[in-house]
């Protein structure tokens, strides 16, 4: 790669895609992505090149000065230019590795590994402090889509997190409150000036109306004066995020023990225009802001019904949980997202301990099996749970403690367990890297 500037030699760089971290084409396909990616890099080099002459360039980089460190992250970041979305994680902390000052990579590769750890892991809270500091580095108009960009992912995120911890701690909602604050400083518009940035701000502003809205109506309890009608024409994004809201309502109805209003419906109408794609149907059935919507048919028919195998692991098969299953799954309670939702709380886990009739202790082992199998979609499976369940793991801080300590020892009792069961072609059993990883986290 050779630049020149009027006529005069500038810079020449040599690369390939193995100097690049890539992975060799091993079978010879996908030769076009291949040349694509070359020609980022090179895209990368001018880009970087012309900014150090012409400062105006600057802020598109995001304080990026290395041109390898650009190449990886717009690769990490397209889909049609990564080779397996496996390498998104590695290729983007090798962009942050390249260069630190590339705000924009440390961000994605953040909410990268984010992405790979469940609601309520420390990890993920961590990561959400950690990008909040971040995002409060970030000043001055060229920098604003980032701000926008951010600060409407943190608001989501304390969100999520308080509604996975079943609406209790206030001081994920005020987490939640300052950031939305922040988006709202973001999308202020600007007079006389029509950019990129300003559009942005424009369909973010709504979105960070309807933040605001599910904040203050969780912050007071209440609802608010008016809520969107599913039949007002929305933006798919705007339309989930109103379902979200109706979830929060609902939530708010049932502990007030207020009369019963059709939220539930509500929120599956927004659905029905708020999930364009596969990605937002998957993200839809995990997302714990919409919990409350797992046992509706109308949720069901959009995202697929729950999977109750939670309810197969052995511990429902003892003397001690007689009945209790069959109890759980009446009430609509058969997954480990409606059972954190419903047991978050002392007195919620003393409410479903009068409920089941179970000690209020028996009611925590079912919550800590409950956060077990979120550490990792392969501990999902009731299988790997029983198999845990019998060497003595039963919550993840035992997995913690197990994995840190022997997790040689650990891979050696399960695979003797899954060879005696017939279950040694389990994807945690062949490969367990993932889930030994998320378990240390």
């Amino acid at each position: 790669m050779t630049l020149s500037r009027n006529g005069r030699h500038a810079e020449s760089v040599i690369f390939s895609r193995l100097d690049l971290g890539l992975p060799a084409d091993e079978d010879g396909k996908g030769q076009d992505r291949l040349r694509a990616q070359l020609l980022t890099g090179a895209a990368a080099i001018i880009l970087v090149r012309l900014s150090q002459a012409h400062p105006e360039l600057r802020p598109s980089l995001c304080g990026a000065q290395q041109w390898r460190s650009v190449t990886l992250q717009v690769i990490a970041s397209s889909a049609s230019l990564i080779d397996s979305p496996d390498q998104r994680i590695p290729m983007l902390g090798g962009a942050v590795h390249e260069d630190p000052k590339n705000m924009l990579a440390r961000l994605e590769y953040l909410w990268a590994l984010q992405g790979s750890a469940s609601f309520g892991s420390p990890l993920y809270r961590q990561i959400a402090e950690t990008t909040d500091t971040l995002l409060e580095d970030l000043t001055g108009e060229s920098l604003r889509a980032l701000r926008i960009r951010g600060y409407y992912r943190s608001t989501a995120q304390w969100l999520n997190m308080h509604a996975q911890g079943g609406y209790t701690d206030r001081s994920l909602l005020q987490r939640a409150r300052r950031s939305v604050e922040k988006l709202e400083e973001a999308c202020t518009p600007i007079a006389d000036q029509y950019t990129l940035v300003t559009h942005l701000a424009d369909r973010a502003r709504p979105l960070a109306a309807t933040f605001s809205e599910t904040i203050e109506a969780l912050r007071t309890r209440e609802p608010p004066a008016t809520a969107p009608k599913p039949t007002e024409f929305l933006s798919p994004r705007l339309s989930y995020e109103n379902a979200c809201l109706d979830c929060a309502l609902l939530q708010i109805s049932r502990d007030n023990v207020s009369p019963a209003l059709p939220y539930a419906d509500h929120a599956v109408q927004h659905l029905r225009v708020g999930l364009p794609t596969s990605r937002d149907t998957e993200l839809a059935a995990k997302d714990p802001c919409l919990a409350l919507l797992r046992g509706e048919s109308g949720f069901q028919s959009l995202v697929g019904a729950p999977p109750a195998e939670f309810l197969k692991v052995q511990t429902f098969a003892g003397a001690a949980f007689a009945g209790v299953a069959r109890k759980l799954e009446a009430a609509g309670l058969s997954s480990p997202e409606e059972i954190i939702l419903r047991a978050s709380g002392p007195k919620r886990r003393a409410e479903l301990a009068e409920y089941l009739s179970v000690s209020p202790l028996l009611v925590d082992r079912i919550l800590q099996i409950a956060f077990l199998s979120r550490v990792h979609p392969d501990l999902a499976d009731p299988r790997m749970l029983n198999m845990l369940l019998k060497i003595g793991i039963d919550s993840p801080a035992r997995l913690r403690e197990v994995v840190r300590t022997g997790a040689e020892s650990l891979m050696q009792q399960l695979r003797e367990l899954a060879a005696a069961e017939g279950a040694s072609a389990l994807q945690g059993i062949e490969r367990p890297d993932g889930w030994l990883a998320a378990a240390t986290r």
